[in-house]
């Protein structure tokens, strides 16, 4: 991909993300970046890198690479990998991290707190967020997966776990966010009316489900019972003289 390649000793895990909102798939890369020090040793920093895809949906073409772009700056120099997706469907990308500090594992909230969705800036990352576990000295997280697993609206996580209060294997952790909603709806219109809910049209009898974005961005289903009452023919016979109405 016409990419730089890293220098010795580094050691990075890839994301795929449309991190400015332009419509196609960035990467972004967390890990370490092999340098030399002072002394000429060599050493691994704590580093994000980032390669900008300005190409066509047929045609990929990158610039990069820049390090530690939009304010996603690493904290301490320890291993931290970051996933990315609309955390808090504000609309734009948000990363979660997993970071290693004192032999103890904790997951990052970096919140993108731009105003425009195509020049993501980041805020200083909340460590152990939305009831997350940790992990101690003897136990492991590894890292995440960000996905709608339960089709609600929201990002949920899974994540390889060892811990001591949960036990060993794949951990899955619900956002509830978007708690699924319903709400049922009667009408009665008239023949040659109609009823719209959300981006649908409704003008027949019958019953029928729409669904909604609410202000969590999170889809709220909307069942309509709709009856059409047929528009009254009345026949009429009348006289009349002529100049009369």
């Amino acid at each position: 991909m016409d990419l730089d390649v890293f220098t010795p000793g580094s050691l990075f895990l890839p994301e795929l993300t449309d991190l400015d909102g332009d419509g196609d798939l960035d990467l972004l890369m967390s890990g370490f970046i092999g340098r030399r020090n002072a002394n000429g040793e060599n050493i691994q920093v704590q580093s994000f890198m980032y390669a900008e895809n300005i190409g066509t949906p047929n045609q990929t073409k990158w610039l990069g690479w820049y390090e530690n772009p939009y304010g996603i700056i690493p904290t301490e120099n320890q291993p931290q990998i970051c996933v990315a997706g609309d955390l808090d469907n504000d609309g734009d990308i948000d990363l979660l991290s997993l970071k290693l500090f004192d032999s103890k594992s904790f997951f990052g909230f970096w919140k993108n707190i731009s105003s425009s969705k195509n020049n993501p800036k980041f805020q200083a990352p909340v460590f152990s967020p939305f009831g997350l576990p940790s992990a101690g000295e003897d136990e492991t997280l590894l890292p995440p997966t960000l996905v709608d697993i339960d089709g609600d609206g929201d990002l949920d996580l899974f994540v390889i776990q060892g811990l001591i209060g949960k036990g060993e294997g794949i951990g899955y952790y619900e956002n509830n966010l978007c708690v699924s909603s319903s709400v049922n709806v009667n009408r009665i219109i008239c023949m040659g009316d109609s009823i719209k809910i959300g981006d649908k049209i409704f003008k027949s009898t019958g019953q029928f489900e729409a669904s909604l974005k609410n202000v969590n961005g999170c889809d709220s289903i909307v069942n309509l019972n709709l009856t059409v009452i047929p528009s009254p023919a009345v026949n009429m016979a009348k006289s009349i003289c002529q100049g009369q109405i």
